[in-house]
């Protein structure tokens, strides 16, 4: 009768620690302070149908897509947004400093089968863009030529020349996507405090589960 007893006192402790576990438990070692970029960075790639013309190889987009995965390799820890767009916005990742994530992304879009507009419409797109994240630096990679407000760069991806402060011609070499990189790395940064926690909650739950196999499976419990 005694062990008995004893077995199911230890079976309601085991319980008693799954709830502490389930309470999650913490240290709270105060606060440490981290660095984050003030503002967000949007990549925009054009995915209308003048995306397809072959002027560069082996197309517009094909051309636009590995320049973004190249622009990729040469930022640092900036949360990137990728937004696809003709008339209208489609988002691929909100912001994140994966970029590994992003490349993968990038490499599995096919837009073959989009029913995509002839046009591409750029003044949605920033507008859809500043909705995603606020105050936005936007990178678009496009045929149209525009001239870029502030925090607003284009790569224009034709064979045509546009001289702006803020233009990228189209080149098979990176030179100019460095000096594009260089200056989207150059966001400034703020302090962030977050509250360093250890979680506790394994130490109860484990000791629950061990107990449990015990009591269970060791014969405490059985009356000769």
């Amino acid at each position: 009768m005694v062990i008995w007893l004893l077995g199911w006192v230890w079976f309601l402790f085991s319980f008693f620690c799954f709830i502490i576990a389930l309470a999650r438990p913490i240290i709270n070692n105060g606060y440490i302070t981290i660095k984050a970029p003030v503002q967000n960075l949007v990549i925009a790639l054009d995915i209308s149908k003048q995306m397809d013309k072959n002027d560069l190889y082996p197309n517009r987009f094909e051309f636009a897509k590995n320049k973004i995965k190249n622009l990729l390799t040469l930022l640092s820890s900036q949360n990137t947004a990728i937004i696809l767009f003709d008339k209208h916005t489609y988002l691929i990742s909100p912001p994140t400093n994966d970029y590994s994530s992003l490349i993968y992304l990038l490499d599995h879009t096919d837009i073959k089968d989009l029913q995509r507009n002839e046009i591409s419409d750029l003044q949605n797109l920033i507008i859809s863009a500043k909705n995603l994240v606020k105050n936005p630096k936007i990178v678009i990679f496009s045929y149209q030529k525009f001239t870029p407000e502030k925090n607003e760069y284009l790569y224009l991806c034709s064979k045509e020349k546009f001289q702006s402060k803020n233009v990228f011609n189209a080149e098979y070499s990176n030179d100019n996507l460095k000096t594009l990189a260089k200056l989207l790395n150059a966001n400034k940064q703020k302090d962030i405090k977050i509250k360093d926690k250890k979680e506790l909650f394994y130490y109860p739950l484990i000791l629950g589960i061990l107990i449990m196999f015990f009591v269970i499976f060791y014969p405490l419990g059985r009356v000769k």
